[in-house]
């Protein structure tokens, strides 16, 4: 209970996943992002948290070219938002839970 990154370190690329399905294993964009995940995973603390977050931050920001990009960047954002509404309610969740 006292490493909060433990407590959050759930399969958050699972849960973006859901989002944007391009965001898997083998898409080249993706992988070095999961990869970070799982470091975070191993060694779950602020600063691989926050590395992952950041890396994720840049996942799909390509110039925007054609509409699909547009799609795609409002796919990462509504993403992004997930994972921070995730991670919002389950340290709300944990201060109840301290309480």
């Amino acid at each position: 209970m006292e490493n909060v990154y433990w407590m959050i370190s759930v399969n958050i690329p699972e849960e973006i996943q859901k989002e944007l399905p391009d965001f898997k294993q083998g898409n080249t964009m993706a992988d070095p992002i999961i990869k970070l995940w799982g470091d975070f995973k191993n060694n779950p603390n602020e600063n691989t948290f926050n590395t992952f977050l950041d890396s994720f931050k840049t996942f799909g920001e390509t110039p925007q070219q054609n509409n699909a990009n547009n799609q795609q960047q409002q796919a990462v954002n509504a993403g992004l938002k997930a994972a921070y509404s995730f991670n919002k309610k389950l340290l709300e969740n944990l201060d109840i839970a301290k309480q």
